[in-house]
């Protein structure tokens, strides 16, 4: 069983329930990379890409991917879940991404269509396990000398 710290806790309370919207960036409503990108910004990580709007949604998800990968920008790819990570699923019917925050190494917040607003899952879950394509986390090295675009 995993225990949430003090942090965790008031992140999740303060996003649990917050709807889903495409291309939302808050504060009211989230899409996926919204919620991870308010998630990180809350918990203290400073320059986090965002991507255009035109990028992301149902027809173009390999933007978020690309900016992942270990060759490009921030991103480190880890070897296990970890708290504060990010998790990239893809999706078995369109192949599309999706992705969510690591609340611990096994609980992650995310949103969809289908779940109508943020919610707390178990990334162990039959549901979901299958369908992780990796965890990253924002490489604090990279940080100070590699630009990204739409950085906050």
């Amino acid at each position: 069983m995993s225990i949430l710290r003090f942090s965790e806790l008031d992140l999740s309370s303060a996003l649990l329930g917050k709807p889903f919207a495409w291309h939302g960036r808050g504060p009211g409503e989230y899409d996926c990379w919204g919620l991870v990108r308010e998630c990180l910004l809350r918990t203290g990580v400073r320059g986090v890409p965002d991507y255009p709007s035109s990028e992301l949604g149902p027809a173009n998800s390999a933007t978020m991917l690309d900016a992942l990968h270990e060759s490009s920008c921030r991103w480190r790819k880890l070897r296990a879940p970890q708290a504060g990570a990010v998790v990239v699923f893809r999706l078995p019917l369109n192949g599309h991404l999706h992705c969510g925050y690591m609340l611990t190494a096994d609980l992650f917040l995310h949103t969809t269509e289908q779940t109508h607003g943020a919610v707390a899952e178990r990334v162990s879950s039959p549901l979901w396990a299958r369908l992780v394509i990796g965890y990253y986390l924002l490489d604090p090295q990279r940080l100070s000398h590699i630009a990204c675009p739409e950085s906050v």
